[in-house]
């Protein structure tokens, strides 16, 4: 006992160094995180978050790229985005990976979105048809959905954009 007393102090030292180390790695890790990834994130800087080498493969990153290109109606990027994003929440078989269903139905319906805004009404139907797979019933998805499917019957084509333009519903992530 008076032996492990007499080295306890010598022991303690280099645990408590190990730990100080460890803690500032840590520490220096998350403020790294927060100036290159989710600063420019919560200030809408979506491409520069994106375009960080460290996070580019971010589907979130790159979703809500997608989503502000969208809101700029630009439509053929931001179907390219999310098309990324949809890539990015697939395993090496192809199969979405269960933990990023939501997300990659969003960017479905997105997809969908640019797609009819771009004319391509048969692409967009097939891109909401994939979304309604991934995540059951999403309303907006429905509608929007249906309203292609209607206007499509009616119009007995599969190319103008008439009636009401798809739903604006989704958020960023």
């Amino acid at each position: 006992m008076k032996s492990f007393k007499r080295w306890s102090p010598v022991l303690l030292v280099p645990g408590c160094w190990i730990t100080l180390i460890l803690s500032l790695g840590v520490l220096a890790y998350s403020g790294f995180r927060f100036l290159q990834f989710d600063l420019p994130m919560l200030q809408n800087r979506y491409s520069d978050a994106m375009n960080n080498e460290v996070w580019i493969n971010s589907p979130e990153a790159i979703y809500n790229q997608g989503l502000s290109e969208y809101e700029q109606h630009d439509y053929d990027t931001s179907a390219k985005l999310m098309l990324k994003v949809y890539a990015a929440c697939c395993d090496a078989n192809g199969q979405v990976l269960e933990s990023k269903r939501k997300l990659a139905a969003l960017a479905q319906s997105y997809i969908g979105n640019s797609y009819f805004n771009l004319g391509k009404n048969d692409d967009a139907i097939a891109a909401y048809e994939e979304s309604l797979r991934l995540v059951q019933g999403d309303l907006i998805t429905i509608y929007n959905l249906e309203k292609l499917q209607d206007a499509k019957k009616s119009s007995g084509e599969s190319g103008g954009n008439k009636g009401e333009k798809p739903g604006q519903g989704k958020k960023k992530i």
